[in-house]
């Protein structure tokens, strides 16, 4: 019996399309990502982490105005705001500062890209930003294997304690089980993902 490319894809289940769909829509700098910038969900105070888990692969892509994580949105205007920047970027490249995985479930990180957007200067010519600082924002992408995924029943983000101007953390959740969103707000780091 032969196998052709359409029946191998009409296997995908839809998590794994799900995922691939997420992945597609938010892990580089796409048009998706260039109209968000351009006409809306810029809200200070509040970032949209999508997390995905697909097999042993754990997903996350997090966006947010750079008033929630750097406290401004335009050029450093001095080597503090250009430390706060620089500081705020290596933060956001090292998620074992902000989020807390289950040792159980033995993950690794595979991968960490940062892109700050519209912050004038160097970041402008490195980025792709809007030159006139208008409206600057952060987009990471992060990728885990994990060894026993099974064990990913909660996690702990304390991207709150790490950024003070961040007030409202927006979750979407593709799982094998459930796809879903959850809103945290300060004093509210867990979220559960399986029972």
């Amino acid at each position: 019996m032969q196998h052709s490319a359409f029946a191998d894809s009409a296997r995908l289940s839809c998590g794994l399309r799900c995922v691939l769909l997420l992945l597609a829509a938010t892990l580089s700098n796409s048009v998706h990502a260039q109209i968000q910038r351009q006409h809306g969900a810029h809200v200070h105070g509040e970032a949209t982490l999508n997390l995905a888990l697909d097999a042993s692969q754990l997903t996350l892509t997090l966006e947010a105005p750079g008033m929630s994580f750097a406290g401004f949105e335009h050029a450093p205007r001095d080597g503090g705001e250009r430390k706060t920047l620089d500081d705020t970027i290596a933060a956001l490249k090292a998620p074992a500062g902000w989020l807390v995985l289950p040792p159980a479930a033995g993950c690794k990180l595979d991968e960490a890209k940062v892109t700050p957007h519209g912050f004038g200067g160097t970041y402008t010519a490195e980025q792709g930003g809007d030159a006139h600082g208008a409206h600057s924002d952060f987009d990471a992408a992060y990728r885990f294997t994990c060894a026993t995924p099974a064990a990913l029943r909660a996690l702990d983000l304390r991207l709150f304690e790490r950024f003070p101007s961040l007030h409202k953390l927006r979750i979407n959740l593709v799982l094998p089980e459930r796809q879903d969103s959850v809103t945290l707000v300060p004093g509210d780091t867990r979220v559960t993902l399986s029972p």
